[in-house]
C-alpha cells in the first residue's frame, strides 16, 4: 500500500484558526448572555454541599472496588467551567478594551 501525508488545512494558510477567533461581544450581548446562565448558574450553585463540594452521591464499582459518596472529577470540571463563563461575561469592561 502507499500513504499519503496529509497536512492539517490549518497550518500554513490560519484561515482555520481564523474562523475559531471569538468576536468580541458588545456589553448588551455580554448582559443577555449572562442571563440566560443565571438558572444554570443558581442549579451549579444550590448543587454545592455546606462544604462547598460537588458530591455524587450514587454506589460507583469498578476494578473490584466500591465507592459511596465522592467529588469526581468531571462533575467539578463542568461545574467550574460554567461559573468561570459566567462570571468572564460580567467581567466588564473586556480585557482588551483596556488602556495599555
Amino acid at each position: 500500500r502507499r500513504f499519503t501525508v496529509m497536512r492539517p488545512p490549518c497550518i500554513g494558510t490560519g484561515s482555520r484558526l481564523a474562523a475559531q477567533t471569538p468576536k468580541t461581544l458588545t456589553a448588551a450581548q455580554r448582559a443577555a448572555r449572562a442571563e440566560s446562565m443565571e438558572k444554570q448558574v443558581r442549579t451549579v450553585i444550590a448543587a454545592q454541599d455546606a462544604q462547598g463540594r460537588w458530591i455524587t452521591r450514587a454506589k460507583l464499582e469498578t476494578r473490584g472496588m466500591t465507592f459511596g459518596d465522592r467529588v469526581e472529577t468531571r462533575t467539578f470540571i463542568d461545574h467550574i467551567g460554567v461559573l468561570s463563563k459566567y462570571l468572564s461575561l460580567l467581567k466588564y469592561p473586556p480585557p482588551s478594551t483596556l488602556p495599555a
